[in-house]
């Protein structure tokens, strides 16, 4: 929660190293690794929030949160058809 509202505030560097520090200690935490790469997407830096929200989408229980989060992440990409196909999977 820390490092999310850290990202909020606009302090990514902060919430980076929150979330990689715990990322650390939990590795493979789908939850951690959807935060993570929802700070790079706040942070407009979406190739790299993109590794983070896959690895969430894979090890997650359906969450549609996180396929929502990675098809706005692949749209910014400009990978409509990937967009697409994360938010049938929202569903």
């Amino acid at each position: 929660a820390q490092a999310h509202y850290l990202a909020l505030k606009g302090e990514h560097a902060d919430a980076r190293a929150t979330l990689d520090d715990l990322l650390a200690r939990a590795k493979g935490d789908p939850g951690l690794l959807y935060l993570r790469g929802l700070t790079e997407l706040e942070a407009k830096e979406p190739a790299k929030a993109l590794p983070f929200l896959e690895a969430s989408a894979r090890t997650s229980v359906h969450d549609p949160a996180v396929f929502l989060t990675l098809s706005r992440c692949l749209k910014e990409l400009d990978r409509g058809r990937a967009a697409s196909e994360a938010q049938d999977r929202a569903r």
